[in-house]
């Protein structure tokens, strides 16, 4: 479990009027692409979201990568949260798509639904979103994150919650290892 930090902005996507977030859409297909070219075949991915908005802008950057020839990365399943409800995936990008700070969470606020959100995982979850709001405005939230603060303290690199997540992979420019905290981060990656 890695939960990648962001603020961006959230904003209402027109044709469906749901909340999205650009920023966290482009960076969980830009994630989803990358383990696809790591390996992991599209039935071991899904891109959840509690956003039909979100849904959609995930959608179009995933058939965006398929233009440019990334094998399989339309048929990665972009659900939402409850749509997903009952299936699992060996890997999980949920994107929370709320940022306002306005302190709302939406549906992600019940733990139902967080806990659905966080239970569809069997090997790998990344979790992208404002871990600070998050962790202002819901218990369940904090103790996810303090038990990943808990873990980076004791070394583990099964958790943390931070502001990039570190790939396994190294820059294809510069030959140091891969960081990636927008999109745009995922080019140049060898391997990719």
């Amino acid at each position: 479990l890695f939960w990648i930090h962001s603020d961006k902005a959230e904003e209402v996507e027109p044709r469906t009027r749901s909340r999205a977030n650009g920023h966290e859409a482009a960076f969980a297909a830009a994630l989803a692409v990358y383990l696809l070219r790591q390996g992991y075949e599209p039935s071991q991915l899904a891109v959840l979201t509690p956003y039909a908005g979100q849904v959609e802008l995930i959608g179009r950057e995933l058939r965006a990568a398929k233009a440019r020839g990334v094998a399989g990365a339309s048929d990665v399943p972009v659900q939402s949260v409850f749509g997903f409800e009952g299936q699992e995936a060996d890997v999980v990008v949920l994107s929370l798509v709320r940022s306002d700070g306005g302190g709302s969470l939406g549906p992600l606020q019940a733990d139902r639904c967080a806990v659905v959100s966080l239970s569809r995982a069997r090997q790998g979850l990344y979790v992208i979103g404002n871990a600070t709001l998050f962790r202002g405005a819901s218990r369940l939230w904090e103790d996810v994150a303090a038990r990943l603060d808990q873990q980076r303290r004791a070394g583990s690199e099964q958790g943390a919650v931070g502001d990039w997540l570190a790939l396994s992979a190294t820059r294809s420019d510069t030959g140091r290892p891969a960081l990636a905290r927008s999109a745009a981060d995922f080019e140049g990656v060898a391997g990719n």
